[in-house]
């Protein structure tokens, strides 16, 4: 389903070439930290390929050399995720920038935050089903109507307006499981099928995926 959606890049993350591209644009991630990509069971589908990167937490993450943070731009970003533990704030991805963008879960809740700027805080609270639990997320951003909406598990939580704040970092590349160029609020759990599409993906598209 994933493919079908045009992908700007897409990252399986799972047991079988978790960092090869599928999107067809050929920009494969790269592993980083001592993170070992794939290998983790189970992951959230059974249909497909099962497995899923695991991230410790500390370090662990995955650069690419793609740049979907671009001014005036709509884009989709979406994946599955299990969180281990509440503790500390923890980033899905990020820009590589000083003042990275990032879609995060704020420390010991389940609020989901999305820094557009880095500093700049919008947040769908108590949206994060829990820990130890596989999540399916997606993100629209539509940087033209000043947009987020926010996806779980294949249904809308809510769209967040007046999100006026900018990129920052000229084009920085695309993070997953860790923030910005101080690599720090690691992702500390699981990771799958990461993607993200240069469109801003229908409700139907998005629980299709899910």
């Amino acid at each position: 389903v994933v493919t079908a959606l045009t992908p700007g890049i897409f990252l399986p993350l799972g047991a079988s070439a978790p960092l090869t591209d599928l999107s067809g644009n050929a920009r494969n991630g790269t592993a980083g930290g001592g993170l070992t990509a794939g290998g983790y069971t189970p992951g959230p589908l059974t249909l497909s390929d099962g497995g899923a990167t695991d991230f410790d937490g500390t370090n662990d993450r995955i650069s690419t050399t793609y740049s979907p943070f671009v001014a005036a731009s709509t884009r989709t970003f979406m994946g599955w995720a299990y969180q281990d533990t509440t503790s500390g704030f923890q980033c899905l991805f990020s820009s590589f920038a000083a003042a990275p963008a990032q879609l995060r879960i704020d420390s010991g809740t389940s609020n989901v935050t999305w820094l557009v700027d880095g500093t700049v805080a919008h947040t769908w609270t108590s949206a994060w089903p829990g820990v130890t639990r596989w999540v399916h997320w997606a993100m629209v951003f539509n940087d033209v109507a000043n947009t987020a909406s926010l996806y779980i598990n294949g249904a809308l939580v809510s769209t967040i307006s007046g999100v006026t704040v900018a990129y920052t970092g000229g084009s920085p590349v695309l993070y997953i499981g860790i923030r910005g160029t101080a690599l720090d609020i690691p992702w500390n759990g699981k990771q799958a099928w990461f993607s993200v599409h240069e469109a801003g993906l229908s409700a139907t598209n998005i629980r299709d995926a899910y």
